[in-house]
Order: structure tokens, then C-alpha cells, then sequence
């Protein structure tokens, strides 16, 4: 008669707890890098999306003949008072009496909802409101900028759109946010 081996199967504690160290030093290493990541995507998929917009508003005034503005939201229906509201959303129009506001005889192009986590400021613009394009395409007013960066401590890099004077935007990444 054979005697039974009595095999036991499993992890010992020391094992899980080798196993659970190694694996929190891989996340420690891991997750500031994932961060950084995410941050980057955020500001890139911005920046993209307002320069969609401004060429959207560029391309209408051309097909259009008409002048063409874009300018932070307020709400779906009107543009905002301030310079700051940029990140609160933007409205694209057609602006039939060349007045830089969205009222009675424009054409509603595209409302984008407010943008979260990131602040987008405009600088050097003649109207920081209505940044507008005329019916060939070029801008109206002067050239400008706008920067693009998370809120602070969040990360000290951002990204800039520039509108040359022909209404043509050009993206860059900055070092700092200031």
C-alpha cells in the first residue's frame, strides 16, 4: 500500500508580499510618467480643437463673403464680456453687421461647451472678444496669440496658437506657463 503525498498548492505570505512590493515600485515609477502623459494629450487635444475652430471661421468668411468671428462664450446664445472666459467655451458666427457680437441676423457656426482644465488666455489681439476674419479669409485687426496651460501646479508646460496676420494658425509648445 502506497502512502498518500500530501501536496499543498498555493503562495506563502512572504511570496504575496515580495510580490506586492515589487509591483508597488513599478506603479511609483510608472504613475508620474502616466501624468505627464495625460497633461500633454489634454493640452495638445485643446490647442487642436481651437485651432479647428479659428480655421473653420477662416474658411467660412472666405465661402461666405462675409465676415466670420469667433469669441468666448458666455452661453450657447451669447458672446462673453471677458478676455478670461475663453476657457468657459466659444461661439462661431457669422457676423452680418460687422459689430463682433452674436445677435439678431447672424448665423450661428458652432457653440463649443466650456473646456475644463486648462486656461487659455489671448494676447496682442486688437479685440481679445472677437477675434474675426474677413470675408478673404485674412484676419481682422491685429495678430495674436493665445496660451494654452493647466492650471497651476498642474505642470509648468503649455502650448501657444498664433493667428498671423492672414488668419493662418500656427501651434508651438512652450517651456513654461506664465
Amino acid at each position: 500500500m502506497r502512502e498518500k503525498v500530501n501536496i499543498k498548492r498555493g503562495f506563502t505570505l512572504i511570496e504575496m508580499m515580495v510580490t506586492i512590493a515589487i509591483m508597488a515600485i513599478f506603479a511609483s515609477i510608472a504613475v508620474p510618467s502616466f501624468i505627464a502623459f495625460i497633461n500633454s494629450s489634454r493640452l495638445t487635444n485643446n490647442v487642436n480643437n481651437l485651432m479647428s475652430d479659428f480655421m473653420m471661421a477662416r474658411t467660412e468668411a472666405s465661402a461666405r463673403g462675409v465676415r466670420v468671428v469667433v469669441c468666448p462664450a458666455e452661453s450657447a446664445t451669447a458672446c462673453s464680456t471677458s478676455s478670461a472666459a475663453w476657457s468657459s467655451g466659444r461661439l462661431v458666427f457669422s457676423d452680418a453687421n460687422g459689430n463682433g457680437t452674436f445677435d439678431a441676423g447672424d448665423t450661428m457656426l458652432k457653440y463649443v461647451s466650456g473646456i475644463t482644465r486648462v486656461v487659455i488666455t489671448p494676447s496682442e489681439f486688437t479685440n481679445e472678444l472677437a477675434i474675426g476674419f474677413s470675408s478673404f479669409g485674412g484676419l481682422v485687426g491685429a495678430k495674436g496669440s493665445f496660451t494654452i496651460c493647466l492650471p497651476s501646479g498642474a505642470g509648468p508646460k503649455g502650448r501657444s496658437l498664433g493667428l498671423d496676420m492672414s488668419g493662418r494658425p500656427i501651434a508651438k509648445r512652450m517651456e513654461t506657463c506664465s
